[in-house]
């Protein structure tokens, strides 16, 4: 063994976390992939889409609300600090 850590990833087509055995994203998956996310959080979110698509054609037998729920339902995006300036948006037309 080369005391190489598995990563939390999912396993197919089960969509169980190879490290842990638990459904996938895991709790550990989830902080790593809201680490690697964390400027990005929209990207995470079209990833988890991604999974969640592939996860209901893998098991056509789980309802889609319960694997959405599993794979979108905890992560929220937040909210600026402030409003973007609206100085930026261009001009309109006249």
């Amino acid at each position: 063994m080369t005391g190489r850590r598995i990563g939390h990833l999912p396993a197919r087509p089960t969509w169980d976390c190879l490290a842990c055995g638990r459904l996938w994203p895991c709790l550990t998956a989830r902080e790593d992939l809201w680490d690697e996310y964390a400027r990005v959080p929209t990207a995470l979110c079209m990833y988890l889409a991604a999974c969640f698509m592939e996860c209901c054609a893998d098991q056509p037998a789980v309802s889609a609300e319960r694997l959405y729920l599993r794979f979108l339902g905890w992560v929220q995006l937040r909210r600026p600090a402030r409003p973007p300036d609206p100085d930026w948006l261009p001009a309109r037309p006249h």
